[in-house]
């Protein structure tokens, strides 16, 4: 194990974490910390996480240690998301109405300033993982009852979480006003403005006219898409690796990416990050379909072997906003690989075609 002398920097801590993680940690447990093991570390653009073994004198247990990438200070974009991942965890710990089968780490301490969240370690292995499991090209059929069942738990939880943080808007900061709502006609303004970006950098096969027609389409659709249910928290990344799924509960991780409106926001996200797992993947449409439709039969969503639910204006809206953020994300990558920038210029044309679906009277 790493020992960790008093009062020094936090021995595992990424270039923009805070050294006094360890001091802070000594304080919450009011007693001396013997060692600290990192037993995992993952380093993203957006973020570091530490996963690390904590030993006391009498016991030892394992804490997750998340710092948000950026600059800092109480009124930076970080300090925000922290204060309000960790004031959704406790009002979702603290609901009175809460199934204890359905959970998010306990938050230990935050630290705004630096944009970093502590949290207990929660058993149970994620989503992601398991779909990993399944074989790129099946030599025989794939049998996943048990992952369907997992998705169901996974639409369940979202219910759940949405329920218990129906009423619920926390302020940004205690001299600041509450976070902005997001309704699907901002995802489609938004979305807009993307595909605009996206077009005029003339990095891939976009048009003028493909531009003209996706704009008076969302127009279109902004109209319809309406949706009827009670604004709740935004979970933001509500995707299948951001779940643990265990034999008697289903544990929703990482609330930085949160926000407050529409929630069929998570629920199109989901559905969508699905599908694209799927996407180079061989029997893709009989897989994927029963996930979906599990997850979606969960969440108490429409659902039926049609996918009726796909017609639905809303949903529309959300998958039009996912897709746009996909298409900027391709114009926007520079490659020395002729190759890799064919194929992207590839996938971003089938995006836009499918945005053009969407949108089509």
């Amino acid at each position: 194990m790493t020992n960790v002398p008093p009062n020094k920097p936090f021995p595992i801590a990424h270039d923009n974490a805070p050294s006094d993680v360890y001091i802070q940690l000594q304080n919450h447990f009011e007693q001396e910390i013997q060692s600290i093991a990192p037993l995992r570390v993952a380093s993203r653009p957006s973020s570091s996480v530490h996963h690390v073994r904590v030993k006391l004198a009498q016991r030892e247990f394992d804490l997750w240690i998340k710092t948000l990438n950026g600059p800092g200070g109480i009124e930076s974009w970080k300090a925000r998301q922290t204060l309000r991942d960790a004031a959704i965890s406790e009002y979702f710990l603290a609901s009175p109405h809460r199934d204890p089968r359905f959970r998010v780490p306990s938050v230990v301490m935050s630290i705004p300033e630096t944009g970093t969240i502590v949290t207990r370690h929660e058993p149970g292995n994620r989503l992601q993982d398991r779909l990993k499991t399944i074989p790129l090209v099946p030599w025989r059929p794939v049998f996943v009852d048990d992952l369907a069942e997992a998705f169901f738990r996974a639409g369940e939880w979202l219910r759940h979480f949405q329920m218990i943080t129906q009423d619920f808007r926390p302020s940004q900061h205690e001299t600041q006003e509450p976070v902005p709502v997001k309704t699907l006609a901002f995802l489609l303004e938004q979305a807009v403005m993307r595909l605009t970006e996206a077009q005029a950098q003339g990095t891939l096969d976009f048009s003028l006219a493909d531009m003209k027609h996706l704009e008076k389409g969302a127009s279109n659709l902004r109209v319809v898409a309406k949706s009827d249910r009670p604004n709740s928290i935004i979970h933001g990344d509500f995707y299948p690796g951001n779940l643990l799924s265990a034999k008697d509960s289903m544990t929703g991780l990482d609330l930085s990416s949160n926000g407050f409106g529409s929630p069929l926001l998570d629920v199109g996200y989901f559905v969508f990050q699905t599908e694209t797992f799927f996407a180079r993947r061989a029997f893709r449409s009989s897989l994927h379909k029963t996930l979906v439709r599990g997850f979606l039969q969960g969440y108490g969503a429409p659902s039926s072997s049609d996918e009726s639910w796909r017609h639905a204006p809303e949903f529309k809206a959300i998958r039009f906003a996912l897709i746009a953020s996909r298409i900027l994300g391709f114009s926007g990558r520079g490659d020395a690989n002729p190759l890799r920038q064919l194929e992207r210029r590839k996938h971003a044309r089938k995006l836009i075609q499918e945005a053009k679906n969407l949108v089509r009277a």
